[in-house]
């Protein structure tokens, strides 16, 4: 829509729009950063082979690291994130073909 802005502006913003809450930004994920418009906390699943990243739903792992969370004793934890790192099936398809 907008061919003129360059991706220095976009990525501005979309630092702005992580430091006002709007969106997520996901670091260290091998190479740029990532945003994410889901802000509840929830983990991500990482594909190692292709870079797709994806939400992780659990009620398990949730209720977990909530746990670890309210029984920590050293500090009270206001956030906390979980990253999973393996093979996604659309890559493990390719893999046995």
């Amino acid at each position: 829509i907008y061919p003129n802005i360059s991706l220095g502006t976009v990525y501005r913003n979309l630092s702005l729009l992580a430091d006002l809450g709007e969106i997520q930004k996901l670091s260290s994920f091998g190479g740029a950063d990532r945003f994410d418009a889901r802000t509840a906390p929830h983990c991500h699943f990482m594909c190692t082979r292709c870079g797709r990243v994806m939400d992780v739903f659990s009620e398990h792992i949730d209720k977990s690291l909530e746990s670890i969370a309210a029984d920590f004793k050293d500090g009270q934890i206001s956030d906390y994130k979980a990253r999973f790192f393996g093979i996604c099936k659309e890559c493990l398809k390719e893999e046995s073909h």
